[in-house]
């Protein structure tokens, strides 16, 4: 296990980091861990990323906000995606050692946060409790995907772990994630205490007990929208850790988000004063 200096951090994120290949064959390094460690930093969080891969070839910076525990591995889990019309096509080359509770430093128990963020069903899902966090977030995404023999990704149903569950404050999926299915987003609006289910340039809509509102987006010429699920679900898991509402923490998430898909990977990720002043100027789409 290699371990970053660092306080003990208030927002921890749990998955891969990857390296993914992009259209002019470069290699990115990607993952829910980087887009949301690097967004929490930028919000003003000290932030911990626990991981797994070739450890050589990780950074995570933002001037020593990210603290990293890094398992070591023979590869480091790697995709190829392909946009076309809004609609990702995705490939897995290779994949990293699975993440248990039993990685988890214990002189970091206790967070604000505690996103659980698998890419490639990395993540054991038993024993988070013993984290002790405050606020337990989830992206299933990695959970919700399968792959053929050519690594070509495609989804599945998530069976939900009931213990898991039960420990979730609020999960963020996205309707590719679901293939579009209003059942089963009802399931998981059943599971869970709050709900955000993202619909790309169109916004998000929340749901919790009793309630469910549309939050549209914001309008901005699109970059690279890779990692955007990733910035919202960090997004909105901080403010609602703050006391925000559902519509509150949305509305403020899909301003860091379309932000974030104006420039090439996590360059225009936004600080809170930039997000901030962007959710003011009210630059949400009509309709």
């Amino acid at each position: 296990m290699c371990t970053s200096a660092g306080p003990a951090p208030e927002y921890v994120v749990v998955g891969h980091a990857t390296q993914d290949r992009t259209p002019d064959g470069s290699l990115r390094q990607g993952g829910t861990v980087t887009y949301s460690g690097v967004t929490a930093a930028r919000l003003g969080w000290q932030v911990g990323v626990v991981t797994s891969g070739r450890c050589q070839d990780l950074a995570f910076g933002e001037d020593g906000a990210i603290a990293s525990v890094c398992i070591p591995a023979e590869r480091t889990t790697s995709f190829a995606n392909r946009y076309r019309d809004g609609v990702r096509a995705q490939a897995i080359h290779a994949r990293a050692r699975r993440l248990a509770i039993d990685n988890y430093p214990a002189h970091w128990r206790g967070p604000t946060v505690l996103h659980l963020g698998p890419v490639a069903d990395e993540i054991d899902v038993r024993g988070w409790a013993s984290a002790r966090a405050a606020f337990v977030g989830l992206t299933p995404q990695g959970w919700m995907r399968t792959w053929d023999g050519e690594g070509l990704v495609r989804p599945k149903p998530w069976d939900p772990d009931n213990e898991l569950c039960a420990l979730a404050d609020a999960v963020v999926v996205s309707r590719e994630d679901v293939g579009g299915s209003d059942e089963r987003i009802e399931v998981l609006c059943g599971l869970v205490p709050v709900l955000a289910v993202t619909d790309g340039f169109r916004g998000a809509r929340v749901y919790w007990e009793g309630g469910c509102a549309s939050v549209r987006g914001y309008r901005v010429a699109e970059v690279d929208p890779t990692g955007a699920g990733d910035v919202f679900a960090t997004a909105f898991f901080v403010r609602l850790a703050r006391g925000a509402t559902a519509t509150e923490a949305a509305t403020f998430a899909n301003a860091v988000a379309s932000l974030s898909v104006s420039g090439e990977g996590i360059e225009q990720i936004p600080s809170l004063v930039m997000a901030e002043r962007w959710q003011k100027r009210g630059a949400r789409l009509e309709g």
